[in-house]
């Protein structure tokens, strides 16, 4: 896929998947973010397929898929329970039973959950979008990455994302705090929270909308102030 309006330092990947701290990202359009994580996705899958595939497809044991994932992504933290909200500090991974169980007996299942893994992951990163509206930073401060058949199912993964965020929308020489409603996102969709390109569109749809509500205030008080200078005009002309 190709990728339009993307700096050098986005495309710098981790040694090891999963590795923290991840590289700063860098764009010049929500596209142009958006397209990079798909594309994140799309290889890894596409390279544990490959590898599975040199390997026979094996069959593997759930233990075996706990201990290939904390040695693959050691930027994840595996826990056993399902987390109710992102832990400072920390991406969490949850996969129950039944998804254990089926990558690791399936592994085509088991390279596109990887793979979406590493896309979550990335979407971690620093992020820095540089638009006509300004210049928007989001650092992610905690995530959850779920595998449940208790969630709604993304092309066959029932996977749902939390994460939480701290971040800037820089509008000149001064920062402005985001909203604080926009530094928490839950969504079933790995590109659609703080720092992706669906937050950050709504975030400036948001901004756009206030400022349009804004000039719109100001025109009607700039035509009522008119309309109030001419009356007085004329009053004074009929007195005279």
């Amino acid at each position: 896929m190709a990728i339009s309006n993307v700096s050098s330092s986005s495309l710098a990947q981790p040694s090891k998947p999963g590795t923290a701290p991840l590289a700063a990202l860098s764009f010049n359009s929500l596209d142009a973010l958006e397209a990079y994580l798909v594309d994140v996705g799309k290889k890894a899958t596409e390279k544990y397929r490959a590898e599975f595939q040199k390997d026979g497809n094996q069959e593997m044991t759930v233990d075996d898929i706990k201990d290939t994932l904390k040695k693959r992504f050691p930027g994840y933290t595996l826990t056993d329970t399902e987390p109710k909200e992102p832990v400072r500090g920390k991406n969490l991974l949850y996969i129950d039973d039944a998804n254990l169980k089926k990558m690791a007996t399936d592994a085509d299942y088991r390279a596109r959950v990887m793979g979406l893994m590493e896309r979550e992951y990335a979407g971690t990163a620093p992020t820095k979008l540089s638009t006509a509206d300004g210049t928007f930073r989001s650092n992610t401060t905690g995530s959850v990455f779920s595998l449940s058949e208790s969630n709604p199912s993304e092309d066959g993964i029932p996977y749902s994302g939390m994460s939480s965020s701290e971040g800037v929308m820089e509008t000149g020489p001064r920062d402005t705090p985001l909203p604080s409603d926009f530094l928490s996102k839950t969504s079933n969709s790995s590109v659609n929270k703080p720092g992706s390109a669906a937050w950050l569109r709504e975030l400036i749809e948001k901004r756009q909308a206030d400022k349009a509500e804004a000039d719109k205030r100001a025109a009607e008080d700039a035509l009522k102030k008119a309309s109030t200078e001419r009356a007085a005009k004329n009053g004074v002309d009929i007195v005279v």
